[in-house]
């Protein structure tokens, strides 16, 4: 799978590539993400050394959740929502950033290996003020 810029075109052309995959390369894609959201999110988009040191800073109950969600939307091949703020201008300070999960998924379990969802997956950051 070819690495991606982290922008809308760059989730876009993730998700068409997992979504091709077949069935036995796609599941593989589901435990990676599930196992380790961070080195999934490295392995699949270009980032940098400050948001690749970010995503290690995550509290890892909140990286687990997100891996979760995401592992259930590519098993279910749901679409995906990335909501990026426009970079901070020149000069201004470092403040932070802020990651929030905001999915219309809705799971039911219905049998072994049976995850099955609907909904949207949706991603958005921000900076704080």
């Amino acid at each position: 799978m070819t690495k991606v810029p982290l922008s809308q075109s760059g989730v876009q052309s993730i998700q068409d590539q997992l979504y091709a995959l077949p069935n036995q390369a796609l599941q593989a894609e589901v435990l990676a993400v599930r196992n380790n959201f961070a080195t999934w999110t490295d392995n699949h988009f270009v980032i940098n050394d400050k948001q690749r040191s970010w995503l290690a800073q995550m509290d890892p109950l909140f990286r687990d959740y997100i891996g979760i969600r995401m592992a259930i939307a590519i098993k279910n091949k749901l679409p995906w929502v990335i909501v990026l703020p426009p970079a901070p201008a020149p000069g201004d300070p470092d403040k932070g950033k802020w990651f929030m999960e905001k999915s219309t998924i809705e799971t039911v379990w219905s049998g072994p290996e049976e995850v099955i969802a609907n909904g949207v997956l949706k991603l958005e950051f921000g900076y704080h003020p």
